[in-house]
């Protein structure tokens, strides 16, 4: 069974595997961020879920940190 590509901006709720994908970073560090509090997200039905507005904010830090150095 071949993974389906994620399609940013097509749906509201993204699981950790398809955020994973969308920010090209490992399972272990996104879950680092979430429990971190660095990658906001959410519980539904006993399933964490991401919002893309979530991973274009956790972006957006990234970047402003790298403007700052």
């Amino acid at each position: 069974m071949q993974a389906q590509e994620v399609q940013p901006g097509s749906q509201l709720l993204f699981t950790v595997d398809e955020a994973v994908q969308l920010l090209r970073l490992s399972r272990a560090f996104v879950y680092r961020l979430i429990q971190r509090r660095e990658l906001a997200s959410i519980k539904v039905c006993g399933s964490r879920r991401i919002t893309w507005d979530a991973m274009r904010e956790f972006v957006a830090r990234q970047v402003a940190m790298q403007v700052d150095k």
